[in-house]
């Protein structure tokens, strides 16, 4: 028995175009925090505040960007 694969549309964001939604968050976060951003919100629903107190290092500026 065959599956039904049919290719997913592409996504585009600041006219680059993408087939995977996480390549976009990717793009759409950015930085040198991305990866340590989506895995502390991966665990836990987490306040503003909250999460720029796990990056001490990280200015309210670079957070918001």
């Amino acid at each position: 028995m065959q599956k039904n694969q049919s290719t997913p549309e592409p996504m585009i964001y600041r006219d680059k175009e993408y087939k995977c939604g996480i390549d976009v968050t990717l793009a759409v976060v950015g930085g040198k925090y991305k990866a340590s951003i989506l895995w502390h919100l991966a665990q836990d629903v987490m306040r503003f505040s909250a999460l720029q107190r796990q990056f001490s290092s990280i200015t309210r500026k670079m957070l918001t960007q």
